[in-house]
């Protein structure tokens, strides 16, 4: 099936599988894979699962796990590079991704995936690939999409007396509620209980009919100064500063939480916060769509995919872990267990996926791809982003004015983008 650049709009745990290490070197026949990742004690069970079906599939494959803390996983990964002894398989961020491509650190899987008989693109939801495909040309499969959506507290919402949104809620809805849900519930004179967490700005402002910059798939530009950007960052300013209906992270309960510990009644998460509430919310609580802004409904299409490394000594083992992993048998194992977004699409549109709970409306992580946007594709984007925080919370904690700040990330972003092309 020949490849095609996709235009539909569209939409972690970062883990590396690594193949012929030293003890591949006995086994030249059946090589060692070499499994680095980060994950709580559920994905660990569910991996290990993977691990013995894959096993059972491909008898020549031995498969040996390594767990890598979060915050050593690239060190590790270059490490083992470095030492002649590459990574085979690597499970690559959409943030990551492009600046891997673009130093052609990837192995290109175009004609792999053209003549698989396990995988077909038309098999995956369309989000994921806008971003997975690069002129034309595909360095990775998708295995999940990153869908982060609103979290209610239902106690919470009985207990206040407000009625919970249906899915065409609006932004202004948002802090209607918020507001009603900010309470002193024990009556001391102080605020105890917040209504929301703070929603995630670049959602708002792509609701807001703006972006952060000029072309995603080209960006040049950061447009934080458009005024609907500006209008944007404001709204959300005002929620906290004005109308208080904002949790300040001065007053969040240390390390824990804050929708967890009941200080929130709406937070905005991913799937993979799902297991983590299932086994230590001690209340009811269901998911629900983005509000609707002035320019309709937004989410990020981000997500994470299986590359092979261009250096990588086993790349047909490699390969065949990926078919399996990717594939709707490997899809089917780890959204069932409840712990990603599937974007395989026999699984995310089957009811068993649908009907598992909570949340009850499980459907909305699968619903809200289609109004995906991209984020900007650069070499640079964790460092723009990370400008971007830092400058905001200036503006969250009422130290300096929208206008000024915003003006301020559109100069240093755009200086940012040139500087990695």
């Amino acid at each position: 099936m020949p490849l095609k650049l996709l235009t539909t709009r569209a939409c972690g745990l970062l883990i590396c599988l690594a193949l012929g290490l030293a003890a591949c070197s006995k086994t030249p026949d059946n090589a060692v894979v070499l499994y680095l990742r980060m994950g709580s004690p559920v994905e660990q069970g569910i991996w290990h699962e993977a691990v013995t079906a894959i096993e059972e599939k491909y008898p020549d494959i031995k498969i040996k796990v390594l767990n890598v803390p979060y915050e050593a996983y690239w060190t590790k990964f270059f490490t083992l590079t470095a030492s002649g002894n590459p990574p085979d398989i690597v499970l690559m961020e959409s943030g990551f991704y492009p600046g891997f491509v673009k130093k052609n650190a990837l192995m290109d899987l175009t004609d792999r995936v053209n003549a698989s008989e396990l995988i077909s693109l038309d098999a995956y939801h369309h989000t994921p690939l806008e971003w997975l495909q690069i002129d034309e040309r595909l360095y990775g499969l998708p295995c999940d999409t990153a869908v982060i959506i609103p979290f209610f507290n239902l106690d919470m919402f009985e207990e206040a007396g407000v009625e919970v949104p249906g899915p065409d809620w609006t932004w202004d809805d948002y802090l209607e509620i918020a507001r009603k849900l900010t309470r002193d519930r024990d009556g001391d004179g102080n605020i105890d209980v917040w209504g929301s967490a703070l929603p995630p700005w670049e959602l708002a402002i792509w609701s807001f009919g703006g972006d952060s910059v000029d072309d995603p798939k080209n960006p040049t530009r950061c447009t934080f100064d458009d005024p609907k950007v500006i209008e944007a960052i404001q709204w959300i300013a005002d929620m906290r500063l004005k109308h208080g209906a904002t949790i300040r992270e001065a007053v969040q309960t240390a390390q824990i939480d804050p929708f967890q510990s009941g200080q929130v009644a709406i937070t905005w998460n991913g799937h993979w916060a799902v297991p983590e509430y299932i086994a230590r919310a001690n209340f009811k609580w269901d998911v629900a769509m983005p509000p609707i802004g002035p320019a309709g409904r937004a989410i990020a299409n981000f997500g994470s995919c299986f590359s092979i490394p261009a250096e990588a000594k086993h790349p047909e083992q490699a390969w065949k872990v990926i078919e399996f992993i990717c594939g709707g048998e490997g899809a089917r194992m780890f959204a069932m267990k409840n712990i990603m977004t599937p974007v395989f699409l026999e699984v995310a549109n089957s009811p068993e996926f649908h009907n598992l709970n909570p949340p009850d409306h499980q459907k909305y992580f699968i619903d809200a791809l289609d109004f995906g946007r991209l984020r900007p594709e650069t070499s640079a984007y964790q460092e723009l982003v990370s400008m971007i925080n830092m400058e905001l919370e200036h503006v969250w904690a009422g130290e300096a004015g929208v206008e000024e700040v915003c003006r301020r990330i559109a100069t240093k972003g755009t200086r940012i983008l040139n500087e990695a092309r």
